[in-house]
């Protein structure tokens, strides 16, 4: 799947460019993170394209993960098992459905910019890192009368998670670095 992902962009790169670069290189370019989980509750990876501007596209392949998605609208999930099973079907199906529960209510939250959840208690401590980012992009609370509740969850879940200062402060490095680039100029903490 990897290979694809590149061999598309290299499909989509203007000529001029092609003669420049080659998979390899947008490998050592883009690929800004590559995780591998295998435990008990988990088995899943992921790759994370990005630039220095700290634009992302997370690629992640699941087996079975614990917590599915934070929000609705990062709840979707596209299946490819046809694709995988017959590589040579005329006309494969690809699965599209959101985890949030209802597809066509999580695509509305993200044409609307909506933030929504289901169970906030479950929701990791990074996830009120992932909040305050759908913030500062104007997505708002589909329910404003939770929002208080949600916002105690997450902040409760975060300290939790990250104790001490250090750990807290690493955890926001990474979130900034991975979401916002690394120009140390453009962020300081």
């Amino acid at each position: 799947v990897r290979e694809a992902v590149f061999d598309t962009i290299m499909d989509m790169m203007p000529s001029a460019n092609k003669t420049k670069i080659n998979a390899d290189t947008l490998k050592d370019v883009y690929i800004g993170k590559m995780v591998k989980v295998s435990g008990e509750d988990d088995r899943w990876s992921l790759f994370s394209l990005h630039n220095d501007f700290g634009r992302c596209i997370e690629l992640k392949f699941v087996d079975k993960m614990r917590r599915q998605f934070e929000f609705s609208v990062d709840s979707f999930q596209i299946t490819l098992d046809s694709l995988l099973d017959d590589f040579n079907a005329p006309e494969p199906k690809v699965y599209i459905e959101s985890m949030f529960g209802d597809v066509h209510q999580a695509m509305s939250h993200l044409h609307e910019r909506l933030i929504d959840t289901r169970r906030p208690e479950e929701i990791r401590g990074g996830g009120l890192l992932k909040y305050c980012h759908l913030l500062t992009r104007g997505y708002k609370a589909a329910r404003p009368s939770k929002c208080r509740q949600l916002e105690r969850y997450m902040c409760s879940r975060f300290f939790i998670d990250f104790p001490d200062v250090m750990s807290q402060e690493q955890k926001l490095r990474t979130y900034l670095d991975n979401h916002f680039g690394s120009n140390n100029d453009q962020v300081r903490l």
